[in-house]
């Protein structure tokens, strides 16, 4: 795939591949933002990934030689696309009341049942493409076409923390209570923020994430093992 190098800001280089939401292209993605890391590592402030590009943040600004240099690397290497400790986490959700503020709305809009709605959420696996937004949130891959929908026309000021939404083609999590714009139809008892904070290898990008269904009971139980430190949220290798 053919790459292109530009600046961003006077330290910084953003490698971009072609404008595509694909598995392929992440993985690639990934793997180059990982040896570039190696290779540049005492030069580097930090990189950033994104569905299709890569930003390099220089400690002092790179020259034009650089940039050819990082070009010719990324467009000529193959490199092994096998990304290394990658595991699918399972995170509970309660799709009940109070905590599926936007149910009926998604329901109505959308044709379907609050069952269809839970049974299409949880039966597809979400591929972490990467963070942002808000220092834990995961950007996610793989929503069913069947639950697509507009965010609110209105944001709420407030979003509850653990909060599981709906916005365009995406799924995600909300890790802190902030204001919010996407329909909530759960909610997660883990402190994702926290959990991946201790976690030794958190939820990374590339990694998958399944939402499993619980009762209120079920939440109300893991929400007090996660407050305590004592749940651990479980993950298999791919």
């Amino acid at each position: 795939m053919k790459v292109s190098c530009k600046r961003y800001g006077s330290h910084g280089l953003l490698l971009t591949w072609p404008n595509e939401i694909k598995e392929s292209i992440l993985m690639e993605v990934l793997n180059f933002q990982n040896a570039l890391q190696e290779k540049y590592e005492k030069r580097l402030a930090f990189t950033q990934n994104a569905y299709n590009s890569i930003l390099l943040q220089f400690l002092e600004e790179p020259s034009a030689e650089d940039e050819k240099e990082i070009l010719f690397f990324v467009n000529e290497s193959v490199l092994d696309l096998g990304l290394k400790n990658r595991q699918t986490w399972y995170i509970p959700v309660c799709y009940e009341k109070p905590y599926a503020l936007d149910m009926p709305e998604v329901c109505l809009k959308n044709g379907l049942s609050k069952e269809e709605v839970i049974e299409l959420h949880t039966s597809s696996t979400y591929l972490v493409y990467f963070m942002g937004f808000l220092p834990g949130f995961c950007y996610l891959g793989g929503l069913d076409e069947k639950l697509h929908i507009p965010r609110k026309a209105i944001p709420r000021k407030i979003t509850p923390r653990g909060a599981v939404g709906l916005g365009g083609q995406q799924t995600g999590i909300y890790p802190v209570e902030s204001p919010g714009g996407w329909n909530i139809i759960g909610n997660t008892p883990v402190d994702m923020l926290q959990l991946n904070l201790r976690e030794e290898n958190g939820i990374q990008p590339g990694d998958y994430l399944k939402f499993i269904a619980v009762s209120p009971q079920e939440f109300e139980f893991i929400k007090k093992e996660a407050d305590q430190q004592n749940y651990k949220l479980k993950s298999v290798p791919c």
